[in-house]
């Protein structure tokens, strides 16, 4: 369905910003002397599978770029690599959250609150997240209405006259695994919130900055599966509306000059309308991915608990 550049490049431009979001994370944060030994080396150990999380995406990416399954399978491969390189970010990070630094003291303490999903996910970026996979849903269905009976094409018909058909376009063919895959993703990301919801406190770390700890972790999570679904919609709109754009034939009647039979003008305008929003998805794959976690501020011990002192 897509070149192998169209997944490369948008691959390489994620990294690119990737990169410079890191250095702009790390100019801001507060240096390690300023934090609590603990909450320093919890930071570092996200900060590293975060890194890690992303070369996993780029290398599921580049990976499904340069296979070749031969024939169609090829194209529906290359429709979910953005969603298997949100899986393979995903699965990093759990297991950065499974190797989470625990406690080591042996007197230990635990805050009996309860928590929920969206004590550990950016507000905002749960509900980017929301919308992103309902806009991803919403083209896979949109796709599969306007197909052909192949699924993979779309087509216009004059009658009496002439057919025209164009591809490849996002029907069931294209929708339907790329829905699978997205389905799998969001499951992974529930269940490493759930992880991240669970974790033990970091030793030594007041409440206010193990929260934030916890909402960096769903803000790293949340961010990748949200740029592939955005990613994977843009490309989807972008492709079924260059398909419907090419729909037009020469049509000739005995020995008269050739025809042109255009479709109706409320079809090139939808298309070039999908295309301008595919475009814009996929350039906000990459800002989205490019924005870090709210940096943590000085952190502070957790207050030692007053002693009892005996009354005469």
């Amino acid at each position: 369905m897509f070149a192998p550049l169209a997944v490369a490049g948008p691959a390489l431009l994620l990294l690119l910003t990737a990169g410079i979001a890191a250095l702009a994370v790390l100019a801001a944060r507060p240096a390690d002397r300023d934090l609590v030994q603990t909450v320093a080396a919890a930071r570092r150990h996200g900060t590293v599978f975060a890194a890690l999380a992303v070369l996993a995406g780029l290398g599921v990416t580049l990976a499904a770029a340069m296979t070749e399954l031969g024939g169609l399978r090829t194209g529906q491969l290359l429709a979910v690599a953005p969603l298997g390189a949100a899986l393979g970010h995903t699965l990093v990070l759990a297991v950065g959250e499974l190797t989470w630094p625990r406690p080591r003291a042996r007197r230990r303490s635990a805050r009996l609150r309860t928590r929920r999903l969206h004590d550990v996910a950016p507000r905002w970026l749960s509900r980017s997240a929301l919308a992103s996979a309902a806009a991803l849903a919403l083209t896979c269905a949109a796709g599969a209405l306007l197909a052909d009976a192949d699924g993979r094409s779309v087509s216009y018909s004059w009658p009496d006259l002439a057919t025209s058909g164009g591809g490849p376009f996002p029907g069931w063919f294209y929708g339907g695994p790329v829905l699978l895959a997205g389905a799998i993703v969001t499951a992974a990301v529930l269940a490493a919130l759930r992880l991240v919801l669970h974790r033990p406190a970091v030793e030594g770390a007041d409440a206010a900055t193990d929260e934030a700890l916890r909402r960096a972790s769903g803000h790293r999570l949340l961010r990748g599966a949200t740029a592939a679904a955005l990613l994977t919609t843009g490309a989807l709109l972008w492709s079924g509306g260059h398909a419907a754009q090419g729909l037009g034939v020469d049509h000739q009647i005995g020995d008269e000059a050739p025809v042109h039979l255009s479709v109706p003008p409320p079809v090139p305008m939808l298309a070039s309308v999908a295309q301008g929003a595919g475009s814009l998805l996929v350039l906000a794959a990459p800002a989205l991915l490019a924005v870090p976690p709210r940096p943590l501020r000085r952190a502070g011990r957790e207050p030692a608990a007053p002693l009892a002192v005996p009354t005469p």
